[in-house]
């Protein structure tokens, strides 16, 4: 349980917070009930159906049992339902959510292969019948049902609180640092869908944080000391967990009268998560089980259940072997390692499941760090608590001067914490872009500008008589910029209308997100396509119906009627959501409206 006398008394209004994790292989809920003069503090889900054995725990399997397209089992309750003929059990679904730029930049590494061969993971199917967001709003609607039981049964006057707050309780999404809009919308729906949210509900009520965000926030509060944290220090904060480790790098720019920090440069999120060893490991046993009679999937899924559970946990890179028990005393096959039951594995077989995933994880976090002066690194996650990751990062950074540190709770909550303590204290007041965000627009066609040469031969003239040529990428924001909370840039446009008969209609604009190397010009090619690693983010849409009225006829070059009309769009960057705000004169009276925003579709 978080404390945060540290940061004085709650001063706001009476609220509910409850924070969800929704991670790959396991899911975890924390809540907070901030009401005037109080201390905040932070509490976590801590039991679970089908885990009454290990009371305390406070995660689940982020797993949904289904018979046909109706969900009979969730987490715990769910892995009896496993290979069962006539089930279908939805496991690592979070892995179809990834965005194109991950599933591209940070593919998942090769298993049982040193090669630099294409990756052949194969994230598991979804049950059939069933889409994704209606198995996001199964888990989530899971979730969120049992926090509430949970709060009106462990706290005081409990069942009272939920009545007058849970209604218009403040929900945080923690999300993997390589997520965008296109996800924040799709979770957005998937929580109405889920029964957490109306269908129509005030902005506020729904927050998302990235994990590294919620997780810097998790690891200051339960660090040893904090004495280490001062003006101009930078540290890295690494959260490793099933599917994505995510990295970023913060500076401290004030530690009193409260602690600030902002991100130095963009983070980093790479595929190289927990699962990706079970997957390997899955591998390399069915490389070793050949020729066996164990070497059948009920005996390999249990196998690689203890692995999970136990060896992958343990293993620090010192032992010899490794001893997994999984059947009966006359299981035997010496040939292939098994006595009584039990198989024994090597320390190099056991080793040889991190080999691809640990030097990505490397790889992610010395670019990160790259060039400048780090002094800590701060490990946290569930993969976090593994022996051998935390000696092998140890070995790389240790000898560059920056020291591997652990916090002294179980960082398995990190995220569902952290994003209830970061809605608390908000520590982090500016980060840097992941990409290059702009617009694709059209110039006036300048002869003189070789990059306008470049492609004269689609120039044209418009009904205004102005020589224009489309397709430029009009930079908004550069990666690696440092945003703050309250950045708002205003953006210019104009649009040439033929005639009124049909009204102004609406005024829509493409987002688009440039994740290629350096700078570029354009975001079409000559033929009106796409670059490659040019994405669509998503679409900024508004009625321009209260603009007519501002609208004055105009001539052009021949005479002809046509009408001008001028708008901005207010891009609020700052903060964990993009926001925007349509605006206009009406004469000397600056107006505003209302700005949707669509993403792009995600499954």
């Amino acid at each position: 349980m978080a404390d945060t006398s540290k940061e004085g008394r709650y001063t706001g209004e009476e609220q509910l917070v409850i924070a969800i994790d929704l991670g790959t292989t396991q899911s975890a809920v924390s809540y907070c009930h901030l009401f005037p003069n109080s201390v905040p503090s932070v509490r976590i889900v801590n039991k679970w159906p089908g885990q009454e054995e290990v009371a305390g725990d406070s995660k689940i399997p982020s797993l949904v049992a289904y018979e046909n397209s109706r969900p009979i089992a969730y987490g715990a309750e769910a892995l009896e339902y496993m290979d069962t003929e006539g089930y279908y059990v939805a496991k690592w679904f979070k892995l179809h959510l990834h965005p194109d730029s991950m599933k591209i930049v940070d593919e998942p590494p090769v298993y049982g292969s040193a090669s630099n061969v294409a990756p052949t993971f194969e994230i598991p199917a979804l049950p059939p019948s069933v889409s994704l967001k209606q198995i996001y709003a199964h888990l989530l609607g899971y979730l969120f049902d049992h926090a509430r039981n949970f709060f009106k049964n462990n706290t005081v006057d409990g069942a009272r609180i939920w009545q007058r707050l849970g209604e218009k309780c403040t929900i945080v999404l923690a999300t993997p640092n390589g997520w965008d809009t296109t996800q924040q919308s799709f979770l957005r729906s998937a929580a109405v869908l889920g029964g957490l949210l109306p269908e129509t509900f005030p902005e506020h009520r729904l927050k998302f944080v990235t994990e590294g965000e919620a997780s810097v926030h998790y690891a200051l509060e339960y660090s040893q000391s904090n004495a280490w944290l001062r003006k101009g220090v930078v540290f890295a904060v690494m959260d490793a967990g099933g599917s994505t480790v995510d990295s970023t790098l913060y500076e401290c720019k004030e530690t009193q009268p409260k602690m600030v920090l902002e991100e130095v440069c963009a983070s980093e999120c790479v595929q190289a998560g927990s699962v990706f060893v079970d997957r390997a490991a899955a591998s390399m046993l069915s490389r070793k089980l050949d020729g066996s009679n164990f070497n059948e999937p009920a005996y390999r899924n249990d196998i690689i259940d203890e692995f999970e559970k136990k060896t992958k946990r343990k293993f620090d890179g010192t032992q010899t072997n490794s001893i997994i028990k999984f059947g009966k005393d006359w299981d035997n096959d010496r040939e292939h390692g098994i006595f009584k039951g039990r198989i024994t594995l090597t320390k190099q077989e056991v080793e040889s499941t991190f080999n691809e995933v640990i030097p990505r994880i490397v790889a992610s976090c010395s670019n990160l760090l790259s060039g400048r002066k780090v002094e800590h690194l701060l490990l946290v996650g569930g993969f976090g608590e593994s022996p051998f990751l935390r000696k092998r990062l140890k070995e790389t950074f240790g000898t560059k001067g920056v020291g591997v540190v652990t916090v002294d709770e179980s960082t398995k909550k990190a995220a569902a914490e952290g994003a209830a303590i970061w809605f608390i204290k908000q520590l982090v007041v500016a980060r840097a872009a992941r990409s290059t965000f702009g617009i694709i627009i059209w110039r006036p066609f300048d002869i003189k500008n070789p990059v306008h040469g470049q492609r004269k031969h689609k120039a044209y003239v418009d009904d205004d008589g102005v020589n224009k040529i489309t397709g430029f990428f009009d930079t908004w924001i550069k990666k690696d910029a440092v945003i703050g909370d309250e950045l708002c840039k205003t953006f210019n446009y104009q649009r040439i209308y033929k005639s009124l008969e049909n009204g102004l209609g609406s005024f829509a604009v493409d987002i688009y997100a440039w994740e290629g190397e350096g700078h570029t010009d354009w975001g079409r090619d000559d033929t009106g396509s796409l670059l490659p690693n040019m994405r669509r983010v998503c679409t900024l849409k508004a009625d321009l119906s209260n603009l007519i009225r501002s609208l004055k006829v105009q001539k052009g070059p021949k005479g002809q009627d046509f009408w001008r009309v001028e708008h901005s769009v207010a891009v609020l960057f700052g903060g964990t959501q993009l926001r925007a705000r349509l605006q206009w004169y009406e004469g000397d009276k600056l107006c505003e409206g209302p700005i949707s925003i669509i993403p792009s579709s995600v499954y």
